[in-house]
């Protein structure tokens, strides 16, 4: 099984063969979990014209593309052939 990090940036967020992200979903009103990858080029993290932190990602769940906003927590699941760069 690979390592659990708390990915920050895009490109720790690439690293992670899948994540769970914990964010207020507006639409339910209340705080949601989505398991998730980075799929392609629309996938992406920035800020909204309001200056808003967003993540737009594959929800595994629903089977189509997300964005998150007001996110509490994402936790990355490495693949084992990244496991010896958080060992280290």
């Amino acid at each position: 099984m690979g390592s659990i990090i708390k990915p920050t940036t895009e490109a720790e967020l690439k690293k992670c063969s899948k994540f769970r992200i914990n964010f207020f979903a507006k639409k339910y009103g209340r705080v949601i979990s989505r398991i998730g990858v980075w799929k392609d080029d629309k996938c992406r993290l920035f800020e909204s014209q309001s200056g808003v932190e967003c993540f737009t990602f594959w929800d595994n769940d629903r089977q189509r593309y997300t964005t998150a906003t007001q996110i509490k927590e994402i936790i990355g699941f490495l693949p084992d052939e990244l496991k010896s760069e958080v060992m280290q």
